[in-house]
């Protein structure tokens, strides 16, 4: 993504970063993580959550990118999640 030698040191990571847009590295990122988690064998049982972790994730750090001053939180449940009651 950023055409640096695979032992390319912090400095000239963040260097290249630097020149980059950073929704773009955001989204490459977050497209890369995706491909490999579904190349994984327990995609089938476990890919509903994790695809819609990799869609909060980006849609998040794209909120923050943006310099939006106000982001949405939530505290319901994520959907099939269960209340677990306090002790």
């Amino acid at each position: 993504m950023l055409g640096l030698p695979d032992n390319a040191s912090l400095d000239a990571v963040m260097a290249a970063l630097a020149k980059r847009d950073p929704k773009a590295v955001i989204v490459a990122v977050n497209d890369e993580r995706l491909r490999f988690l579904k190349s994984l064998r327990t995609w089938p049982v476990f890919g509903t959550g994790w695809g819609q972790r990799v869609a909060e994730v980006k849609m998040f750090s794209l909120l923050l990118a943006s310099n939006v001053t106000s982001i949405p939180i939530t505290t319901a449940p994520a959907p099939g999640k269960g209340h677990v009651p306090a002790p």
